[in-house]
């Protein structure tokens, strides 16, 4: 809690140095709601039945966020309206050559920060074998949620991906080359390829695949 406090007190101080008052006041307020959830949280779940329940609607309603983003994503390759997969036109493939998975968020990057949380709740679900569901369901939803974060092209998502990842694996790199986990590596594979082949089509559609080429590099990278 002390740390919270700080965090908000230095955001209270800023705010003397603010161009636009309004638009401080304003982020600092989202801060402090935000900040504010876990604790009320807390107050509202008070039993492991209540927090099971919790985190299984929550899983399951990103789990519905995310196969409407992959409706977005092919229906988009395969060039279905707008008007019905829902995708801005911002980060449709005409832009980069391929779609950007959008869902239900205004931005991508939105959805990719979104989907981190889910993810590593799957993730640590299935390393510490604490939940009724079966491993593979664990791991065929964790997956399903991480090709998402990608197709989000978010570099702020995709590095937050990969630099925790990284980390679990160092931490547990005896439980890595497992006949089950080689199995897993094998399923990631294969559904990074079917999207990665649905990208490339998409992207080889367009004529002038040099300058999409330039222009999905810059976005990728921040150049």
């Amino acid at each position: 809690l002390a740390y919270y406090l700080l965090f908000l007190g230095a955001g209270v101080l800023s705010l003397w140095g603010a161009l636009v008052m309004s638009r401080g006041v304003f982020v600092l307020a989202l801060l402090t709601f935000m900040l504010a959830i876990p604790f009320l949280l807390l107050q509202v779940i008070t039993t492991k039945k209540q927090l099971s329940y919790s985190i299984t609607l929550f899983v399951s309603i990103s789990l519905f966020v995310v196969a409407f983003g992959f409706f977005q994503f092919f229906g988009d390759i395969v060039g279905l309206s707008h008007s019905i997969t829902g995708l801005s036109d911002r980060y449709a493939k005409g832009v980069l050559g391929f779609p950007r998975m959008q869902a239900t968020f205004i931005e991508p990057l939105y959805l990719a920060n979104y989907l981190l949380v889910p993810f590593f709740v799957l993730v640590v679900a299935y390393m510490r074998r604490t939940t009724r569901y079966r491993a593979w369901w664990l791991i065929a939803a964790a997956i399903g949620i991480g090709v998402a974060i990608i197709a989000t092209v978010s570099k702020g998502g995709i590095a937050a991906l990969i630099i925790t990842l990284v980390g679990l694996g160092i931490m547990q790199i005896r439980h890595l080359f497992t006949g089950r986990m080689l199995g897993i590596f094998a399923s990631v594979g294969v559904l990074i390829i079917v999207v990665y082949v649905a990208v490339v089509r998409s992207f080889l559609a367009f004529p002038d695949t040099v300058a999409i080429a330039s222009r999905a590099y810059n976005t990728i990278t921040g150049a």
